[in-house]
């Protein structure tokens, strides 16, 4: 007797329901703790992010000739362009990383190409630090994105520099947010890791 496999319709109610992925900022002691092990190539990773808010794919194109000034173009998918101003810091650090540099773009791998493994580099630096909270380079755009709206960067402003097509996703994005935390935030979203302060001997030494 031949076997017969039944199928029925899926009724639209039964299909299985999207969740979106919800990416929480880093705290500023995770973020210490991350620069506390990174080598200057992590650490000007970690400060790209921070302070360009870029996506992946974005980072990997980005080019030395995309800064002018402290105003940065980023490309992204379907040769859709924005700008994003960053920190005089970050800019500073992108033109001094250019004098020794014999490529166009920003992060190449060991044969000059864009290097398109900077996920795997930032977890590979959560692992030697002993990070027990999660990283990937979306939080790291979103942290930027979180100091600087709670530095008070008006929502649109920022709406416009994270590539958002709609007021409203970005605030859904940042609706975590509180913007009354002001004092501890930072302007350009720098993040500068504070010194540990080692005391030794007595007070009187």
């Amino acid at each position: 007797m031949a076997n017969y496999t039944i199928y029925r319709r899926v009724k639209k109610s039964e299909y299985p329901k999207y969740h979106a992925k919800k990416i929480v900022a880093h705290t500023d002691e995770e973020l210490a703790l991350l620069y506390s092990h990174a080598n200057d190539e992590e650490r000007f990773l970690m400060d790209f992010f921070l302070g360009s808010m870029a996506r992946d794919a974005e980072a990997h194109r980005c080019r030395y000739r995309d800064l002018t000034g402290t105003t940065l173009t980023l490309y992204g998918k379907q040769n859709k362009t924005r700008t994003v101003e960053i920190s005089p810091r970050l800019a500073a650090a992108i033109s001094e990383r250019r004098k020794h540099s014999k490529h166009e773009f920003l992060f190449v791998n060991r044969e000059g190409n864009p290097n398109t493994h900077l996920l795997r580099d930032i977890q590979d630096l959560a692992e030697r630090a002993g990070a027990t909270f999660h990283t990937e380079l979306h939080k790291l755009r979103k942290t930027g994105a979180s100091r600087r709206y709670a530095a008070g960067m008006l929502l649109t402003t920022l709406m416009y520099e994270l590539g958002h097509e709609s007021l409203a996703t970005t605030q859904i994005y940042l609706a975590d947010v509180k913007p009354d935390d002001t004092k501890k935030a930072v302007a350009d979203a720098d993040f500068i890791p504070k010194l540990k302060i080692v005391r030794t001997g007595t007070d009187g030494d």
